[in-house]
């Protein structure tokens, strides 16, 4: 898993971190204006985001729903497993989004790859496999990483998605 992306999650005014707030903009900026307006995405874009998580005036669930354009799919109230095997069966443009134990992130299948965004590290990407056996492997290590970071818990929600954009070829960005 390369990581391609440093990314600060805290801020000012949320000292103790954005990342639900985070990973909600990257998935709506993804889906709305494509991969190049994503990586753009700072911690200080989603402070007022976080601030209605945090009072209360909104849930992720809900809010995420919104953010997303009309011809993507989100399903806020349908629990989603999370194991290598359907991380390995994800097609160009599905989502999961991941949250529990206060803290948040986001699995996205770009047509190149696996994004993987925690905003308490940064944004990851494992290359597209041709093999199952690959793709068993990188879905492994991506699930490794979730584990070390502590999101998977017993308060943990896991829900799915599919954006209407499968994102602009990687080479224009990363070189290669």
């Amino acid at each position: 898993m390369k990581k391609v992306r440093e990314w600060e999650n805290k801020t000012h005014m949320h000292p103790k971190g954005v990342c639900e707030a985070a990973a909600m903009l990257w998935l709506s900026r993804l889906d709305n204006q494509g991969m190049e307006h994503a990586l753009k995405l700072k911690a200080s874009d989603c402070d007022a985001l976080q601030a209605l998580i945090e009072k209360g005036d909104t849930s992720w669930a809900v809010k995420l729903q919104d953010l997303l354009g009309t011809d993507s799919m989100f399903f806020p109230l349908v629990p989603a497993e999370l194991s290598s095997a359907d991380i390995a069966g994800m097609e160009p443009g599905d989502f999961l989004f991941v949250a529990g134990n206060g803290h948040a992130g986001a699995v996205y299948q770009h047509r190149d790859g696996i994004f993987f965004f925690n905003p308490g590290d940064g944004l990851f990407f494992l290359q597209k496999s041709i093999s199952m056996e690959d793709k068993l492997k990188a879905a492994g290590k991506l699930m490794s990483a979730i584990k070390d970071d502590s999101m998977l818990g017993s308060g943990t929600a896991i829900r799915k998605g599919k954006l209407r954009h499968y994102g602009y070829r990687l080479d224009r960005f990363f070189g290669g």
